[in-house]
């Protein structure tokens, strides 16, 4: 009985927590943010549902099911891309663009931080500028380098690199919980 109480226990702290995590993606209202749920979602319910399958075949179908978005998102960014009406990719390009013209300007140590948003009007391009204003960096990589520097963005880099060793270590030593995977 114990047992048992402590496993829902368990799901229960497991269920809050994706709960929590929903509530802030819809508060945050970050399309791409969405999209890479509702990818990961289907592929996680897939790798949970395929457990008893062998290793070979969960691979091989997980596979198709990522080589067939892969497919789709390739042939839906050539529709965008050769829309004449849609200007965020142009866009995109022009926030990389001032993301690189502010590491330039600070390289080692960035702006400081939370100052991307103020100081973008001295780095946006013209078209940028009008349509924004002030704007982020719309690439959040690029906001962490640009307002901590190439130094910082390395130490940030070195902490989610090894934040993921345990994970890995851990999906090794139990690879039929399915959480583990959606952890990593």
């Amino acid at each position: 009985a114990f047992a048992v109480t402590g496993l829902l226990m368990q799901d229960g702290v497991w269920i809050a927590a994706a709960a929590a995590c929903a509530v802030g993606l819809w508060m945050s209202r970050s399309r791409s943010a969405e999209a890479a749920a509702g990818l990961v979602m289907p592929l996680a319910f897939l790798w949970a549902t395929t457990q008893t399958w062998t290793r070979a075949r969960r691979l091989s179908v997980v596979g198709a099911v990522l080589g067939a978005l892969l497919v789709f998102g390739v042939v839906r960014a050539s529709q965008i891309e050769r829309d004449p009406t849609y200007k965020a990719a142009g866009f995109r390009q022009q926030f990389v663009m001032s993301s690189f013209r502010v590491i330039g300007t600070h390289p080692y140590f960035g702006i400081g931080p939370g100052r991307y948003f103020r100081e973008s009007p001295n780095f946006l391009a013209p078209q940028l500028a009008w349509s924004y204003g002030s704007e982020n960096a719309h690439n959040n990589y690029l906001q962490i380098a640009t307002e901590a520097g190439i130094i910082g963005f390395f130490v940030y880099a070195a902490f989610f690199v090894g934040a993921l060793g345990p994970a890995f270590r851990s999906l090794a030593h139990d690879p039929q919980d399915w959480r583990l995977l959606g952890a990593v």
